[in-house]
Order: C-alpha cells, then structure tokens, then sequence
C-alpha cells in the first residue's frame, strides 16, 4: 500500500520502507515512512532499525537497564536487581530485591 493509504495495524502491508502506524487517536493509521532511532513506537515494523526496544523507542535495546530506571517487566534486564512495580502510581523500576 502506497503513503498515506488507511491502513491497519499488523494486517495490511505497506510498500518497502513504511509501515502501518497510527500518530493520534484522531487520524486513522496510515501507510507512513519507518520510524528512526529514538523515535516512540509500539512495534518493532514501525522501526527503520526493525527493533522497538526499551522504553518504547526505536533502536537496539541496551544490554542491561541500570539501578532505578524504567522498565518492562518480563522483557527488560536489569544491571542490578530486577524490574519490579511496587505501586500503581509508579513505572516499574530496576529495583535490588
């Protein structure tokens, strides 16, 4: 599907380089180049690099998250400790047991 075409979400396939991505709440998703590095993502497709790593940005996750940093529970790896949520009030955090 050429740029700009509605598209959706992990259904339709887009023309080499784009992927099906939706910005807003208010535009249906479309047919739009990939996204660079740094980028926020919810896909890995949506990425030029093809990896939506940590804290959902384009690019390669890092090897480890450090003490006190977010993460996903179940996916991140923590230099320390281990990716816990404490709260509901707070992102789950690297945190030493």
């Amino acid at each position: 599907m050429p740029e700009g075409t509605a598209c959706e979400v992990d259904k339709d396939a887009c023309c080499a380089g784009m992927a099906c991505i939706e910005f807003t709440v208010y535009d249906w998703p479309r047919c739009r180049p990939r996204l660079p590095d740094g980028a926020a993502c919810v896909a890995d497709a949506q990425c030029q690099a093809g990896v939506c790593g940590a804290n959902h940005l384009c690019g390669p996750a890092p090897i480890c998250r450090a003490l006190n940093d977010t993460c996903v529970v179940g996916e991140d790896v923590c230099c320390e400790g281990s990716c816990v949520e404490y709260t509901v009030y707070d992102w789950p955090r690297c945190r030493k047991p």
